[in-house]
Order: structure tokens, then sequence, then C-alpha cells
């Protein structure tokens, strides 16, 4: 858990359609909304991860991949702190557009 005082913002946009010479999103203009916490995955060189294997054949590669080398933390605001720990998220599978 990273506990900040900045402001957390979400968005349901694809990122990936920006442009790389200008980063602009295009039409219509990015829709952000504010969020008292969130869930930030990031991902893990091959000389940095757990050194436990993913033993499962019929797993697609994609989802090996993501759990050999990605990992999620949540991002909390004081505010959100009570709402988060209320949450039953263990019970529920982490979405993977916030």
């Amino acid at each position: 858990m990273i506990v900040t005082t900045a402001n957390l913002y979400v968005t349901d946009d694809d990122l990936s359609l920006a442009s790389i010479e200008s980063g602009e999103l295009g039409e219509p203009a990015l829709s952000v909304r504010a969020v008292k916490w969130l869930w930030y995955r990031y991902h893990q060189s091959p000389a940095l991860k757990h050194e436990v294997p993913v033993n499962n054949p019929s797993m697609p590669l994609s989802d090996i991949l993501f759990y050999e080398f990605a990992r999620t933390i949540v991002i909390v605001t004081p505010e959100g702190m009570g709402d988060f720990l209320r949450h039953r998220f263990w019970l529920e599978p982490i979405s993977k557009s916030f």
C-alpha cells in the first residue's frame, strides 16, 4: 500500500490512442474522474521478479506473462483509507480497466 496526499485521477479512455508526436488524444477530450484510491499495476524485469513459477500448462500465454511479471499495489489517499479497508477486494477479480 502506498499512502499519498496527492490527488488521484483515473480514466476509461484508451491512452494508447494518443499521438506519439503531440501526446494528444484528439476528439473527444479525455474524460477523467477523481478517486480516493486506485490499483496501480507495474511490470518487473526478469532480473527482479520472484522465483515462483506459474505451473499451469493450460493457462494462456498472456495470463502467464501477467502472473510472472506484473505486480499490483494500491495507492490510497488518507480520505480513501476507510473505504479501501472496507472494500471486499479479495473476493473480486481486479478489473483490467479501472
